[in-house]
């Protein structure tokens, strides 16, 4: 799918339920695409907090995790444009189209029960135990299996050959901008730029993590502008509530039936896909 294609740096189990577009019925969450107009990028520090030296030590978020996840991907097009507008508790921007312009806006949009391990390197999404889901196996199958709430499998996808699962993290060369209310709550706002040999720039990540108890940090927005080369493609924001860390249950990623289990008819590709 080109809309994933240039989401560059969203974390590649999203990208493979993305593209695959295993789709959750009526016992789980629902994975669609939307055409939503308003998708608020992140705000920008000023140009003071931007001269903070980067932190001694930034948040070691838990690489095991389980979450309510909700994930954003805004690839405006041609001319488009954004404004903003205020309410007593925050900032909203829009991106839109004129009527009759030579502009296309692109949105994507998936939340649900999200429960990673990246030290077993599988993941489920959509629904816990009993529950249909999509369990991915980076370890073993290579596999992303659409399950029942028995865990029987559905259908499955093959994953991209050298995919694997990726912590959520504050990046070693992150500023730290200090402190920020969002709704009502504080948050620490960290800051870096993602470049190939520290020349090219791959885009700007804004994290917002809960440090109120230092030894248990949780990530709350991970707000992306992915602008390869100075060239803007696009928004990508990534929401954790309810994050919890910790070991998660294996019996999260059982899946039986792989036996019976075809290829789903909205895969990708139906052989393992390369880089």
């Amino acid at each position: 799918m080109a809309l994933q294609a240039k989401a560059l740096e969203m974390k590649q189990q999203k990208e493979d339920r993305l593209n695959n577009k295993l789709t959750l019925g009526s016992e789980g969450s629902l994975l669609s695409e939307y055409a939503n107009p308003a998708l608020r990028p992140p705000a920008q520090p000023s140009s003071a907090a931007l001269k903070k030296k980067t932190h001694s030590a930034v948040p070691q978020i838990p690489q095991d995790f389980s979450a309510n996840t909700a994930d954003f991907i805004l690839l405006p097009q041609g001319d488009y444009t954004q404004f903003t507008t205020s309410s007593a508790s925050e900032d909203y921007t829009y991106t839109c189209c004129a009527l009759k312009s030579n502009c296309k806006i692109q949105t994507e949009y998936e939340a649900g029960p999200n429960f990673v391990s990246a030290t077993l390197q599988q993941t489920r999404f959509g629904g816990g135990l009993g529950q249909q889901a999509i369990v991915s196996d980076y370890k073993t199958d290579m596999k992303q299996y659409l399950v029942n709430g028995s865990g029987y499998c559905q259908s499955y996808c093959n994953l991209q050959v050298g995919s694997e699962v990726v912590p959520v993290e504050v990046n070693e060369s992150a500023k730290d901008l200090g402190p920020v209310n969002i709704g009502g709550d504080k948050f620490e706002h960290w800051q870096w730029k993602d470049k190939i040999g520290k020349i090219f720039l791959i885009d700007q990540v804004d994290a917002f993590v809960n440090q109120s108890d230092p030894a248990n940090p949780k990530p709350y927005i991970w707000a992306t502008i992915i602008e390869p080369f100075k060239k803007l493609i696009g928004f990508a924001n990534t929401t954790y509530n309810d994050f919890e860390g910790g070991a998660q249950d294996e019996k999260l990623f059982l899946v039986t039936g792989k036996e019976h289990c075809e290829v789903d008819p909205n895969c990708a590709s139906s052989t393992p896909q390369f880089d």
